[in-house]
Protein backbone atom coordinates (compact mmCIF):
# COMPACT_ATOMS: atom_id res chain seq x y z
CA UNK A 1 0.00 0.00 0.00
CA UNK A 2 1.55 3.44 -0.62
CA UNK A 3 0.26 6.88 -0.31
CA UNK A 4 -0.80 8.60 -3.41
CA UNK A 5 1.83 11.52 -3.88
CA UNK A 6 -0.13 13.94 -4.89
CA UNK A 7 -3.47 13.23 -3.47
CA UNK A 8 -3.16 15.29 -0.92
CA UNK A 9 -5.75 18.42 -1.26
CA UNK A 10 -7.37 20.88 0.64
CA UNK A 11 -10.89 22.20 -1.00
CA UNK A 12 -13.05 25.19 -0.08
CA UNK A 13 -17.12 25.28 -0.66
CA UNK A 14 -18.06 28.92 -1.31
CA UNK A 15 -19.74 31.30 -3.69
CA UNK A 16 -16.80 33.13 -4.65
CA UNK A 17 -16.42 35.46 -6.83
CA UNK A 18 -15.53 35.09 -10.34
CA UNK A 19 -12.88 37.76 -9.72
CA UNK A 20 -11.01 35.63 -7.11
CA UNK A 21 -10.62 33.01 -10.18
CA UNK A 22 -8.50 35.49 -12.52
CA UNK A 23 -4.93 34.56 -12.57
CA UNK A 24 -3.33 37.93 -11.88
CA UNK A 25 -5.35 38.00 -8.72
CA UNK A 26 -4.25 34.48 -7.70
CA UNK A 27 -0.56 35.36 -8.85
CA UNK A 28 -0.73 38.56 -6.61
CA UNK A 29 -2.64 37.42 -4.00
CA UNK A 30 -2.43 33.84 -3.14
CA UNK A 31 1.00 32.61 -4.46
CA UNK A 32 2.54 35.86 -4.21
CA UNK A 33 4.34 35.93 -7.18
CA UNK A 34 4.21 37.39 -10.67
CA UNK A 35 5.30 34.29 -12.38
CA UNK A 36 3.09 31.72 -12.11
CA UNK A 37 2.06 28.52 -14.52
CA UNK A 38 -1.43 28.22 -16.05
CA UNK A 39 -3.36 24.95 -17.88
CA UNK A 40 -6.20 25.04 -19.49
CA UNK A 41 -8.54 22.02 -19.84
CA UNK A 42 -11.69 21.66 -21.83
CA UNK A 43 -12.67 23.98 -25.29
CA UNK A 44 -15.34 26.55 -25.72
CA UNK A 45 -17.55 27.57 -23.26
CA UNK A 46 -16.98 24.11 -20.87
CA UNK A 47 -13.72 24.83 -19.20
CA UNK A 48 -11.49 24.64 -16.36
CA UNK A 49 -8.36 26.42 -15.30
CA UNK A 50 -5.54 25.46 -12.85
CA UNK A 51 -2.69 27.56 -11.50
CA UNK A 52 0.42 25.86 -10.27
CA UNK A 53 3.53 27.43 -8.44
CA UNK A 54 6.25 25.98 -5.84
CA UNK A 55 4.41 22.51 -5.79
CA UNK A 56 0.94 23.90 -4.71
CA UNK A 57 -1.82 23.33 -7.74
CA UNK A 58 -4.80 25.81 -7.40
CA UNK A 59 -8.66 24.61 -9.45
CA UNK A 60 -10.82 27.18 -8.95
CA UNK A 61 -14.42 27.65 -9.66
CA UNK A 62 -17.33 29.75 -8.47
CA UNK A 63 -18.30 26.94 -6.06
CA UNK A 64 -15.26 25.55 -4.68
CA UNK A 65 -11.45 26.17 -4.89
CA UNK A 66 -9.23 23.04 -4.59
CA UNK A 67 -5.89 23.58 -3.64
CA UNK A 68 -3.45 20.03 -4.11
CA UNK A 69 0.14 19.43 -2.94
CA UNK A 70 2.41 17.63 -5.09
CA UNK A 71 4.02 16.20 -1.87
CA UNK A 72 4.00 15.46 2.05
CA UNK A 73 7.15 17.29 2.40
CA UNK A 74 7.20 19.99 5.37
CA UNK A 75 7.93 23.43 3.28
CA UNK A 76 5.07 21.98 0.71
CA UNK A 77 2.70 21.64 3.19
CA UNK A 78 4.02 25.26 4.23
CA UNK A 79 3.10 26.64 0.81
CA UNK A 80 0.23 24.89 0.97
CA UNK A 81 -1.33 26.20 3.72
CA UNK A 82 0.40 29.23 3.52
CA UNK A 83 -1.71 29.52 -0.12
CA UNK A 84 -5.03 28.32 1.86
CA UNK A 85 -5.48 31.21 3.94
CA UNK A 86 -3.97 33.76 1.44
CA UNK A 87 -7.33 32.62 -0.04
CA UNK A 88 -9.62 32.70 3.02
CA UNK A 89 -8.33 36.28 4.33
CA UNK A 90 -8.17 38.16 0.90
CA UNK A 91 -11.28 36.25 -1.09
CA UNK A 92 -14.37 38.03 0.30
CA UNK A 93 -18.04 35.79 0.34
CA UNK A 94 -21.05 35.79 2.75
CA UNK A 95 -20.29 32.21 3.68
CA UNK A 96 -17.94 29.30 3.54
CA UNK A 97 -20.54 26.45 3.05
CA UNK A 98 -17.79 23.75 3.96
CA UNK A 99 -14.19 22.75 3.50
CA UNK A 100 -12.30 19.36 3.70
CA UNK A 101 -8.76 17.64 3.69
CA UNK A 102 -8.35 14.95 1.24
CA UNK A 103 -6.20 11.94 0.40
CA UNK A 104 -5.69 8.56 -1.11
CA UNK A 105 -3.94 5.34 -0.39
CA UNK A 106 -3.53 2.75 -3.21
CA UNK A 107 -2.39 -0.90 -3.80
CA UNK A 108 -2.18 -2.97 -6.60
CA UNK A 109 -3.22 -5.60 -4.77
CA UNK A 110 -6.48 -5.74 -3.64
CA UNK A 111 -6.76 -9.23 -2.67
CA UNK A 112 -7.04 -8.46 0.81
CA UNK A 113 -10.26 -6.43 0.43
CA UNK A 114 -11.22 -8.82 -2.05
CA UNK A 115 -12.05 -11.29 0.84
CA UNK A 116 -14.14 -8.73 2.81
CA UNK A 117 -16.00 -7.98 -0.47
CA UNK A 118 -16.22 -11.79 -1.11
CA UNK A 119 -17.96 -12.03 2.65
CA UNK A 120 -20.67 -9.86 2.09
CA UNK A 121 -24.25 -11.78 2.07
CA UNK A 122 -25.24 -10.24 -1.13
CA UNK A 123 -23.13 -12.02 -3.14
CA UNK A 124 -24.72 -15.23 -3.90
CA UNK A 125 -27.96 -13.21 -5.31
CA UNK A 126 -25.66 -11.51 -7.71
CA UNK A 127 -24.06 -14.45 -9.14
CA UNK A 128 -27.34 -16.26 -9.29
CA UNK A 129 -28.45 -13.64 -11.68
CA UNK A 130 -25.64 -13.33 -14.26
CA UNK A 131 -23.43 -11.13 -13.19
CA UNK A 132 -19.52 -10.63 -12.23
CA UNK A 133 -18.74 -8.17 -9.78
CA UNK A 134 -16.06 -5.81 -11.73
CA UNK A 135 -15.83 -3.04 -9.15
CA UNK A 136 -17.06 -2.85 -5.30
CA UNK A 137 -17.31 0.27 -3.53
CA UNK A 138 -17.84 0.89 0.59
CA UNK A 139 -18.41 4.11 1.74
CA UNK A 140 -18.28 4.66 5.92
CA UNK A 141 -18.83 7.88 7.94
CA UNK A 142 -16.90 7.53 11.13
CA UNK A 143 -16.91 10.09 14.54
CA UNK A 144 -13.95 10.25 16.65
CA UNK A 145 -14.04 13.30 19.36
CA UNK A 146 -16.12 15.57 16.89
CA UNK A 147 -14.08 15.09 13.95
CA UNK A 148 -15.43 13.28 10.81
CA UNK A 149 -14.09 11.02 8.37
CA UNK A 150 -15.64 9.54 5.66
CA UNK A 151 -13.54 6.82 3.96
CA UNK A 152 -14.47 5.28 0.71
CA UNK A 153 -12.63 1.96 -0.42
CA UNK A 154 -13.30 0.86 -4.03
CA UNK A 155 -11.52 -2.00 -5.16
CA UNK A 156 -11.85 -1.69 -9.11
CA UNK A 157 -10.25 -5.51 -10.48
CA UNK A 158 -7.43 -5.84 -9.04
CA UNK A 159 -6.12 -2.15 -7.48
CA UNK A 160 -7.65 -0.97 -3.78
CA UNK A 161 -8.22 3.00 -3.14
CA UNK A 162 -8.84 3.93 -0.06
CA UNK A 163 -10.32 8.16 0.16
CA UNK A 164 -9.72 9.52 3.13
CA UNK A 165 -12.00 13.10 3.79
CA UNK A 166 -12.06 14.90 6.67
CA UNK A 167 -15.00 16.96 6.39
CA UNK A 168 -15.93 20.11 8.12
CA UNK A 169 -19.85 21.12 7.05
CA UNK A 170 -20.69 24.38 9.26
CA UNK A 171 -21.39 27.62 7.62
CA UNK A 172 -19.70 30.51 8.54
CA UNK A 173 -19.03 33.58 7.75
CA UNK A 174 -15.50 33.91 9.89
CA UNK A 175 -13.00 32.53 7.82
CA UNK A 176 -10.62 29.81 9.77
CA UNK A 177 -6.97 30.29 9.96
CA UNK A 178 -5.97 26.69 8.91
CA UNK A 179 -2.24 25.10 10.64
CA UNK A 180 0.32 22.73 9.35
CA UNK A 181 -0.78 21.16 12.68
CA UNK A 182 -4.33 20.29 11.06
CA UNK A 183 -2.92 18.95 7.64
CA UNK A 184 -0.26 16.83 9.81
CA UNK A 185 -2.93 15.65 12.13
CA UNK A 186 -5.12 14.08 9.37
CA UNK A 187 -2.42 12.51 7.50
CA UNK A 188 -1.11 10.83 10.72
CA UNK A 189 -4.73 9.40 11.62
CA UNK A 190 -5.56 8.21 7.53
CA UNK A 191 -2.59 6.67 7.74
CA UNK A 192 -2.97 4.82 11.33
CA UNK A 193 -6.33 3.57 9.89
CA UNK A 194 -4.70 1.62 6.67
CA UNK A 195 -2.42 0.01 8.96
CA UNK A 196 -5.19 -0.37 11.16
CA UNK A 197 -6.57 -2.50 8.51
CA UNK A 198 -3.58 -4.73 8.24
CA UNK A 199 -1.81 -3.06 4.77
CA UNK A 200 1.98 -2.39 5.23
CA UNK A 201 2.46 1.12 3.94
CA UNK A 202 5.54 1.66 1.49
CA UNK A 203 6.93 4.92 0.35
CA UNK A 204 5.56 7.19 -1.31
CA UNK A 205 5.40 6.56 -5.07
Amino acid sequence: MIFAGDSLTIVLLGDWNRFYIQPNWIADNVYGRQEIEMGVNGQGIDFSVTYRCDGVTIAPSQSQILFTSINTEHATLERLITCVNNFLQRATTPILNAYGFNCDYIDSDGSQFADVIDHMTDNDGIITCGYEIKASKITRTLSKAGKIINLESVLDGNQLRFHFNEHHGESTSEMPNMTIQQIEDFLRESRELVEAFGYEIEDEE
